[in-house]
């Protein structure tokens, strides 16, 4: 069997090797890789490189949490979403997935090219004696990419050319796909076992994978395989079948009696992973702990692409002006709203003419390369049921860590440079130097508490003096957005996974535009707790209960070292209150919301209803105000096309186009109810 001509491994490419005398996986420019370069230990560690390289091809510049995030019950699209965008929100009446209209064709792109580079580091490098560890980094990542590729398109093939799980040198246009069970028993089950029993406790270098990150992805994929033998709601798989190169044919062996061994293996696995973690690892103090610019590499942050800023050929993104593509860490712009719309008044007088409330004004915000602000696109946008039924408690510190919900005016820093200089805000009240404009409330208010300004008698423009929609309430200085005024254009940003920059002066906003040189975060360590306690709710047993393990992660939710809101440290202990909310019997549904407090934003949501089977009834409909542009305050529900099939995503019409197969052999590789 032969397969397409960008699975072979000889390539123009940067691989990132590690620089004599460093504890980092820095770039090293090579042109080439050939067989023979993964002769030797030298070359092997300039294989596995490329691999932790290649996570920034995958999750930067936005790619995985735009196919993660919108469409399901985290993120819709933002106002100025473009098609891609609302292909991936699968609103009613909108452009739907299709081969070509492919939000995930970057994932099968770069996986696959990595794949193919795994195989020669693992092929080439068991053949000339190089060490078990080495070796295990290689099937950690093959495991890795191809535990993604399974979850986002069903089946996939393994044989790239030269026979199953081998290197591929040799470019051709034929490919068989393998089924899902093939894939986890013959792949990732076994490289990520190997990876458990061969990587070292500590990492190689600073960043490198180890058997606490092996234990957690072994335990992921147990559970997510276990789902899939189970298939409570009968999602269909694809393919069905198999025939390999021999002729030997392969039926789909789709078990739910196999699933109680899957999820107490998950279970052991990820229990094992906790306790036998080495002191690196381990959950922070408090959320803000872990998640404040200042900490790049907490120690709950298991697997990551990392960038620097002090190099911009090792740190792969723009130190000013970022593309927006990968490999650019500019995953947080995607959700990060345009809060430089927000005006400030320059005098406190008010005027209303032809509908318009209005008054003498400027840009209450400039773009600043701070935690919570940088660049804003304005992509994708928090549906309301995020505040309805998820963030729910003001005391659970993980809303305020999540979203940047006070928005502060710096007119007064970067226009005047002058701290006794205000600005005048809602209720025509002076803002300080430094003091909140906008703050978007946690929940809704009485009706008539907030007044908005088409409130007003006289007021047709919704957009009034604060130029966002913002309301007022009595005796507050700063303008207000409840949940159910959230709109496609003013929502809270992101603060946790947003920009840290300290390179620029107090005065001076810095590059907002250019991405993130902090971890672009893909695994940590409370996923330990989840994933046990997900097991245990669907049936595995041990000393540790579901509601024993999430009363870990909540009792950190409700310690408070800091508020981001009020900006200021704080010793804030509301542990007990929410440990007394934790059910006695966790249910999947309470599990999921608990998922999404813990891991919002974070690149992952889609998987996790995928899996559970959840997504259609979690994210079929939703609530949101329009972008006020429309002039529309009103919030209304929107509904999604999400059928079965629709669980796996389709083949890249790329892959298709360049198979030399007949249009009747394309459709039976592509998954069933797609179209190119």
């Amino acid at each position: 069997m032969k397969t397409l001509k960008y699975f072979a491994l000889v390539t123009i490419l940067s691989i990132v090797c590690v620089s004599c005398g460093e504890d980092f996986l820095k770039e090293q420019p090579r042109t080439l890789f050939v067989p023979s370069y993964f002769n030797t230990e030298a070359g092997v560690e300039g294989g596995l490189n490329y691999m932790y390289y290649h996570l920034r091809n995958v999750y930067g510049g936005g790619n995985m949490i735009n196919q993660m995030g919108p469409g399901t019950d985290e993120f819709t699209t933002g106002g100025s979403a473009r098609i891609e965008h609302q292909v991936a929100d699968m609103g009613e009446g909108t452009t739907q997935w299709s081969a070509s209209q492919n939000p995930a064709s970057s994932t099968w792109t770069s996986c696959f090219g990595n794949i193919n580079t795994a195989n020669g580091v693992i092929e080439n490098g068991e053949a000339n004696g190089v060490a078990p560890a080495l070796l295990a980094e290689a099937r950690f990542f093959r495991a890795f990419d191809y535990f993604l590729l399974v979850q986002t398109f069903g089946g996939v093939p393994m044989d790239l050319g030269s026979g199953e799980l081998k290197f591929n040198a040799t470019p051709s246009r034929t490919s068989i796909r393998n089924t899902v069970d093939e894939v986890y028993d013959k792949c990732i089950i076994p490289d990520f076992k190997y990876a458990v029993e061969n990587l070292p406790d500590q990492p190689r270098v600073k960043g490198a994978v180890t058997k606490t990150v092996a234990r957690l992805f072994l335990a992921k994929a147990y559970l997510t395989y276990a789902w899939w033998n189970e298939n409570p709601k009968n999602i269909p798989t694809y393919p069905e079948t198999t025939t390999n190169a021999e002729g030997q044919t392969h039926s789909v062996v789709r078990d739910a009696s196999k699933a109680k061994d899957l999820f107490q293996q998950a279970y052991n696995i990820a229990i094992e992973g906790i306790s036998k973690a080495p002191s690196i690892y381990g959950l922070e103090a408090t959320e803000y702990d872990m998640w404040k610019g200042s900490n790049k590499y907490s120690k709950e942050f298991l697997l990551y692409a990392d960038y620097t800023i002090d190099n911009v050929q090792y740190g792969g993104t723009d130190l000013t002006n970022s593309s927006g593509n990968a490999p650019d860490n500019c995953e947080f712009w995607y959700h990060n709203p345009n809060y430089t719309y927000i005006r400030a008044g320059l005098s406190p007088e008010r005027k209303i003419t032809k509908g318009v409330e209005e008054w003498s004004s400027g840009a209450a915000i400039t773009r600043s390369a701070e935690q919570g602000y940088g660049r804003p696109w304005t992509r994708m946008a928090p549906v309301h049921e995020v505040f309805y039924n998820t963030f729910t408690n003001d005391h659970d510190s993980r809303l305020d860590v999540t979203f940047n919900m006070a928005y502060r005016q710096n007119y007064s820093r970067y226009n005047k440079k002058d701290k006794t200089h205000v600005v005048y805000g809602a209720n025509n009240l002076p803002v300080e130097y430094d003091g909140v404009i906008l703050k978007f409330l946690s929940k809704n208010q009485e009706p008539g508490v907030v007044v908005y300004p088409m409130d007003r008698p006289g007021v047709t423009d919704m957009k009034g003096p604060s130029a966002y929609a913002g309301g007022e309430m009595p005796g507050e200085s700063a303008f207000v957005i409840e949940p159910s005024h959230i709109g496609r254009n003013n929502y809270p940003g992101p603060w946790k996974v947003s920009v840290y920059r300290t390179d620029k002066g107090e005065n001076e906003p810095g590059a907002p535009n250019s991405g993130n040189f902090r971890p672009l975060v893909i695994a940590r360590f409370a996923e330990l707790y989840f994933v046990a306690a997900e097991a245990y709710v669907k049936g595995a047993t041990g000393s540790q209960s579901a509601t024993d393990l999430m009363k870990v992660i909540r009792a950190r939710a409700g310690k408070w070292s800091f508020s981001v809101a009020d900006q200021k440290a704080v010793s804030y202990d509301y542990s007990a209150e929410l440990v007394a909310e934790t059910p006695a019997n966790i249910t999947i549904n309470w599990l999921l919301d608990e998922y999404s407090r813990e891991f919002f934003g974070e690149s992952r949501r889609w998987f996790d209803l995928v899996r559970t089977q959840t997504w259609t009834d979690r994210a079929s409909t939703y609530k949101m105000t329009e972008a006020f542009t429309k002039n529309d305050p009103n919030e209304h529900t929107y509904k999604r096309v999400i059928e079965p099939h629709h669980y796996i995503r389709p083949i890249p019409i790329d892959h298709l186009n360049g198979l030399e197969m007949t249009d009747e052999e394309k459709a039976v590789y592509q998954n069933p109810g797609y179209l190119n």
